[in-house]
């Protein structure tokens, strides 16, 4: 089912990791590469989607930092309604997107402020393409 949009809202946003590797970090250097990880789910009984990106970000294939978000965020009852079938619930991709943009600037935020008064002060998550690595809608069994 396409909807135009969702209603939601963000319920808790936590850092649950930071940790960097400012000797490994070469600011001379450029290139680095960055390492996404997502994981996701949804839970019927309080019509809530969690999100967690872990992202890991190395340079000359030594970690440099990883950065560990979480979002919980709690849907419109009527619009998780209109979404779910039977034991299952589909979100548009652009709405996983939206979400994701949270979780990103968060970490983007959490790294530049934990890294303050270090050698990687400068160095700053670049923006990326959502679309590029969400490229389809989620599905999730609800019970």
């Amino acid at each position: 089912m396409e909807k135009e949009s969702i209603g939601y809202k963000i319920i808790d946003l936590d850092i649950e990791e930071i940790i960097s590797y400012p000797e490994n970090y070469d600011s001379s250097e450029k290139d680095f590469d960055l390492n996404i990880t997502l994981e996701s789910g949804a839970k019927n009984s309080n019509n809530t989607i969690f999100m967690k990106a872990i992202i890991e970000i190395l340079q000359h294939e030594k970690l440099i930092s990883v950065v560990t978000i979480s979002c919980v965020s709690k849907i419109n009852r009527i619009d998780w309604d209109e979404l779910s079938e039977e034991n299952k619930i589909v979100f548009p991709k652009e709405f996983i997107q939206s979400i994701f943009v949270t979780v990103y600037g968060a970490a983007r935020g959490a790294l530049l402020f934990s890294n303050r008064n270090t050698s990687l002060s400068k160095f700053i998550l670049p923006l990326i393409k959502t679309a590029d690595l969400i490229q389809e809608d989620m599905e999730y069994s609800i019970e």
